[in-house]
């Protein structure tokens, strides 16, 4: 990419960028298989355009994923693959983590706010059970939950939305529980920039990255064991 090329507008550069982590978003949600050299072809230049317009790319990538986290689109982790790859390890894993921490509190406080009072006076009886619970079990709850993510995010955010739990306790524990697998999938987008033929994927560090994101579920399963062994010894 030449210099003239880097000479964009920032609209110009916004809406290039938009649509090259849309298109690649789309590509690989819709299942296609491109040439290998063509997805390369899109990392470099998602790269190229945070390095040529950093401020205006941290912005636009900060806006989508924030968008993404709202609406609780599938397939978001591929957003946070390309912040690995557009803006390196430290810098894509803080953008993702204030987007994806953020969406969830604004989802949280929305759903509170709108939808608390008409459903606590249609549910009472089950919601005072689930503050109960909440009141002794909620963060490490939500805690585990954020790790594994068994269900949809949106269903997370509404569920705890529902009980007691201060809004400043649900954003950091969310926050913490979705730090490991922010930073696995960050580091594998660090990584595929650097990777250039197929057989390289197979590299230590790519390979390190997926194991350890296959192990969260199960790390989290045993702790949830562990969690419910130890409530019904107390006689919870």
């Amino acid at each position: 990419m030449n210099g003239a090329t880097l000479s964009w507008t920032t609209l110009g550069a916004r809406a290039v960028l938009a649509a090259l982590v849309l298109a690649l978003l789309g590509a690989l949600l819709a299942g296609s298989a491109p040439e290998w050299a063509w997805v390369h072809g899109q990392l470099q230049q998602l790269r190229q355009v945070a390095e040529s317009q950093p401020v205006q790319a941290a912005l636009v990538f900060l806006s989508l994923r924030f968008l993404f986290s709202v609406v609780s689109v599938p397939g978001s982790g591929v957003l946070t693959v390309a912040g690995g790859v557009m803006f390196g390890f430290w810098a894509g894993l803080a953008l993702v983590l204030v987007a994806v921490s953020t969406g969830a509190l604004a989802i949280f406080l929305l759903t509170r706010y709108a939808l608390h009072d008409a459903v606590r006076r249609r549910f009472p009886e089950a919601l005072r059970r689930v503050d109960r619970h909440c009141a002794d079990h909620g963060p490490s709850a939500l805690f585990l939950l954020r790790i594994a993510e068994p269900f949809p995010t949106f269903l997370i955010n509404a569920l705890f939305a529902l009980t007691r739990m201060p809004a400043r306790t649900y954003f950091w524990v969310s926050l913490l529980g979705m730090f490991p697998g922010v930073a696995i999938l960050t580091n594998a987008g660090a990584q595929l920039e650097a990777v250039h033929t197929p057989a390289e994927l197979m590299s230590t560090g790519m390979i390190a990255s997926l194991v350890a994101l296959g192990a969260i579920p199960l790390l989290s399963s045993l702790a949830a064991a562990r969690l419910r062994a130890d409530r019904r010894r107390r006689g919870d």
